[in-house]
């Protein structure tokens, strides 16, 4: 019965392979290994249904059920990339991001040896630049409305999001918020920043010429 779901799940027919490993783990409760690899593959079956929230409390109760199982860092991992199929773009809401990146983060720092965590490290570098272009935008939303303030704690945010890719642009937007704002002082300490980490950036022109 366990083969039949295997076969039906590599065929594509997640939905008929989740139903004969429902039934597998209903039957043979004492097949303690083969009833967390059932377990497993139902989770695996939601997510290629793109049945995301069920997939990720699926592999979450797969790691309380199993806190000692070979698979737990795959299962780890899958609850991040869960969270990455539903990143929306940067104009939108980006708790799904957030999550996917804290996921994506802890199976780096628990299983650092491991294939998984060498998949996450690209997964990291994204979501980090999709939760920086996102305060970059609500930003410049806040620059145009004259909210200063709200504006710079947005850039902030951006630049404090290390190795997203953007820091020079927030940099910039912090330098030239504070410059419209009349602070000359985090103007200045800003653009020195700037100047410091790119000294070729073409935002500097831009700034000197304000």
């Amino acid at each position: 019965m366990f083969q039949r779901g295997l076969i039906l799940f590599n065929e594509g027919k997640f939905t008929q392979a989740k139903e004969v490993f429902s039934r597998f783990i209903n039957y043979f409760p004492e097949e303690r290994e083969l009833v967390a690899r059932a377990e497993l593959k139902i989770a695996d079956c939601a997510f290629m249904k793109k049945e995301y929230p069920e997939a990720i409390e699926r592999y979450t109760e797969f790691k309380k059920r199993y806190p000692f199982h070979p698979d737990l860092p795959y299962a780890e991992f899958q609850i991040g990339m869960s969270y990455f199929k539903q990143i929306h773009s940067k104009e939108r809401d980006q708790e799904n991001t957030r999550k996917a990146l804290e996921a994506f983060e802890e199976v780096g720092k628990k299983y650092p040896q491991t294939i998984f965590a060498e998949k996450a490290k690209d997964k990291i570098v994204f979501c980090k630049r999709r939760l920086a272009e996102h305060e970059i935008y609500v930003g410049k939303f806040y620059l145009r409305k004259k909210k200063y303030q709200a504006a710079l704690s947005r850039f902030e945010e951006a630049l404090s999001l290390k190795g997203s890719g953007k820091e020079e642009e927030a940099l910039f937007f912090l330098a030239y918020t504070a410059q419209k704002s009349g602070d000359k002082e985090r103007f200045e300490e800003y653009l020195q920043q700037l100047k410091e980490n790119f000294p070729q950036s073409r935002f500097l022109s831009q700034l000197s010429s304000k």
